[in-house]
């Protein structure tokens, strides 16, 4: 008799706190409470201030180009279904060579688990993150990637003012999700919930995103 099957769910979103890392010269998270029982009111109801791109969150292509769809043209087709974690621990950026070392044929929604996990934890940004270079971008075009994610705030090297990545990848419509703590997730196939804030014309939005898997008793 077939084993039976119980599912894992792992919520790969980072908590959005006061004094959290955030990118560099971008608006912090911040959080207080407008209404207050302890106030007397009869309610408490909190007033949030942040960046579009703080924490767990996801790229428009608007974000790299004026002419590019705001987070809401975004079909929830691509950020809904079956995704791959893979593992990349040991490089210092992420390269076609790399990628092609793996078998991403059929795979739809590509999630690179690398050191930068780790760096989520950390107090301070940390600016030698691994990144995505240009060959690892056109390798995802020409592999017809929908969905990337990515563990640290950005896809491009940092203090690259071109940023290749973002341009390759939003350019053709590749979904870049940013910012996700993949420290606990094994490598292998999951299927994906990824549903960023609906705010009209937005260059991206946070996002709360969790990966199911089927896991054997």
């Amino acid at each position: 008799m077939a084993s039976r099957l119980k599912q894992k769910v792992y919520d790969i979103t980072l908590p959005l706190i006061p004094g959290m890392v955030n990118w560099p010269g971008n608006p912090p998270f911040k959080r207080e409470l407008f209404k207050a029982i302890s106030r007397g009111d009869s309610s408490n109801v909190s007033a949030i201030s942040l960046s579009c791109h703080a924490g767990t969150h996801v790229d428009a292509p608007y974000h790299s180009s004026d002419t590019g769809v705001g987070i809401e043209g975004i079909p929830l087709s691509v950020l809904i279904g079956p995704a791959r974690v893979v593992e990349l621990t040991s490089v210092k950026k992420v390269t076609g060579t790399e990628l092609k070392s793996f078998n991403l044929d059929g795979v739809e929604r590509l999630l690179l688990k690398t050191r930068n996990s780790s760096y989520l934890k950390s107090s301070e940004f940390v600016p030698d993150f691994v990144h995505i270079d240009e060959d690892a971008a056109n390798y995802m075009v020409e592999k017809k990637i929908k969905l990337l994610g990515v563990d640290y705030y950005s896809v491009d090297k940092p203090g690259d003012k071109r940023k290749p990545a973002h341009h390759i990848l939003l350019g053709h419509g590749v979904v870049i999700v940013e910012a996700l703590d993949l420290s606990a997730v094994p490598a292998s196939d999951y299927e994906l919930t990824c549903l960023p804030l609906n705010i009209p014309g937005s260059d991206g939005a946070p996002a709360r995103v969790v990966l199911k898997a089927l896991v054997r008793k």
